[in-house]
């Protein structure tokens, strides 16, 4: 009986790959989410995995992705995330899901000249861009005296 089990023990010993090892930086589950390591297949670590439940949608998970020298910002973002949770919770501020806040800061303005108050700003009634140099500079005065 005894080699029965020592037999079961080597083989679920011999079976366990680089992903099963325990160390400081494998699988570290919270109450809230895990940060989980991701190996190709040769072993090497490519990727960090973050996921928690989805708060709106039951049974689905929020998840992101890390370079493999980013386990320290996936634990950040992954508390970062539970603290908008908890704001939510408290009827504070709503949660958004991160790919929402990803393109609502997108076309918030933050690339190029902006939004769309400083676009209109910019463009004058018949459709032309302004130019953005400052005023009486050659291109505009060159305008001007074409029409």
């Amino acid at each position: 009986m005894s080699s029965i089990m020592d037999s079961v023990r080597s083989i679920i010993v011999s079976a366990r790959t680089k992903k099963d090892s325990t160390g400081p930086s494998s699988e570290r589950r919270s109450r809230f989410g895990t940060v989980t390591p991701r190996y190709d297949a040769a072993g090497n670590l490519i990727a960090w995995q973050v996921r928690y439940p989805d708060p709106k949608r039951p049974g689905k998970k929020v998840q992101r992705q890390f370079k493999p020298d980013m386990e320290h910002e996936a634990h950040q973002w992954l508390e970062g995330e539970r603290h908008l949770l908890e704001l939510d919770r408290k009827n504070i501020q709503e949660w958004v899901h991160p790919s929402e806040r990803r393109r609502r800061k997108r076309t918030s303005g933050s690339k190029g000249n902006g939004t769309w108050s400083n676009w209109t700003a910019r463009t004058s009634r018949n459709g032309f861009t302004r130019p953005n140099a400052v005023a009486g500079s050659a291109r505009a005065l060159s305008r001007s005296r074409i029409t």
